[in-house]
C-alpha cells in the first residue's frame, strides 16, 4: 500500500501550522506571521539549519508582502506592530 510510506505526523504537523496561521494572522500580521510559518515548516518538513530558516522565511515573507501590499496595493493584515 501507498499509504504505508507516509509520515502522517508530517502531514498532521503542516495542517496545525497551518490553523495556527489563521488563528493569529490578524494579531500578529501579515509578515511576522508568514515569516513563523515558512521557518516552521521548513524546519519540520526538511529539518533546515536555523540561518536558512531565518534567511528563506524573512525573504519570502518581505517579497510576498513587497507583491501584494507595494505592488498591488492590497490590504494584508498588520497586527499588533503596524506592518
Amino acid at each position: 500500500m501507498a499509504f504505508q510510506k507516509v509520515d502522517w505526523r508530517k502531514i498532521i504537523l503542516v495542517m496545525v501550522s497551518l490553523y495556527i496561521y489563521a488563528l493569529v494572522l490578524e494579531k500578529i500580521g501579515f509578515v511576522i506571521s508568514s515569516f513563523l510559518l515558512i521557518a516552521v515548516l521548513l524546519k519540520l518538513v526538511d529539518n533546515k539549519k536555523w540561518y536558512i530558516l531565518i534567511l528563506v522565511g524573512g525573504s519570502s515573507a518581505l517579497a510576498s508582502y513587497a507583491f501584494f501590499e507595494l505592488w498591488l496595493r492590497s490590504h494584508l493584515p498588520k497586527g499588533i506592530f503596524g506592518f
